[in-house]
């Protein structure tokens, strides 16, 4: 299993949690990562429409290529308090080869 690095340290979590709130730049995102071999989580109820409309972080699983909408509003503070989100820019500049 590979690791994961949040700001030069290893993180306790596999999954990494992408900010972008603009409609438009979550859905392109979403296809981005579907063409890079990412695919919807299959537990999650939420279809990527439903994922590119909401406004909570991007839940992604780099090492079984899966996303999927962070669950709620407090996952999501506790997230951006700990300093674990990160932007897109961020995601494909350390997990996409």
């Amino acid at each position: 299993m590979g690791e994961i690095f949040i700001d030069g340290k290893k993180s306790k979590t596999y999954n990494v949690y992408v900010d972008e709130r603009e409609k438009m730049k979550r859905l392109e995102f979403i296809v981005f990562l579907e063409l890079n071999g990412y695919n919807l989580d299959k537990d999650e109820k939420r279809s990527k429409e439903t994922i590119a409309e909401g406004f909570l972080p991007i839940d992604i699983d780099p090492v079984n290529k899966e996303y999927r909408m962070m669950g709620n509003v407090t996952c999501a503070a506790c997230a951006a308090q700990q300093k674990l989100l990160i932007s897109k820019e961020e995601f494909c500049k350390r997990y996409v080869s």
